[in-house]
């Protein structure tokens, strides 16, 4: 699990997936349900969330992510690797996306390592304070509500 940031009471660490709907409301790490940057995934799934979590990262770089984040998110059922290039390139204006794919992707690695070793299973997936949030049924899907609850929660501690 990451460190927490220095004088942080609360860490929120979430796994996910940039063509996961239900991801849409919250914050980030890698998780791409993919068969080519993800070897836990058993069937073919999203096919570009690999291209999206490199974008991403790359937009970072150049302080584009959020029109990034905000493209993927819009695009989500369309999302193709080719329009996640093309998006990364003139929305994220990264002018090296191929030449850096593999090694940025070494880095989504990392991530899905991570998650693998702490059993996420799925999209979006929460820690909180590295305890595994889980709502009613079993499922860790949370609502914003949920998810400031349990912070709070934290905090009280």
């Amino acid at each position: 699990m990451p460190e927490a940031a220095p004088g942080a009471k609360v860490t929120v660490v979430m796994f996910i997936d940039w063509q996961c709907p239900a991801c849409r409301m919250v914050q980030f790490r890698d998780y791409p349900l993919n068969m080519r940057c993800n070897a836990n995934v058993p069937v073919a799934m999203h096919p570009a969330a690999c291209e999206a979590a490199v974008a991403v990262r790359l937009s970072r770089e150049h302080g584009t992510s959020a029109v990034m984040i905000d493209w993927l998110f819009a695009n989500q059922e369309t999302l193709t690797p080719d329009s996640v290039r093309r998006a990364a390139a003139t929305i994220g204006k990264v002018a090296d996306f191929t030449a850096r794919y593999a090694a940025v992707l070494n880095d989504v690695a990392r991530d899905v390592a991570e998650g693998h070793g702490l059993e996420v299973g799925g999209t979006p997936t929460c820690f909180i304070n590295g305890i595994l949030a889980r709502n009613d049924g079993g499922r860790s899907l949370f609502t914003p509500e949920e998810i400031r609850l349990a912070i709070e929660t934290e905090l009280r501690r």
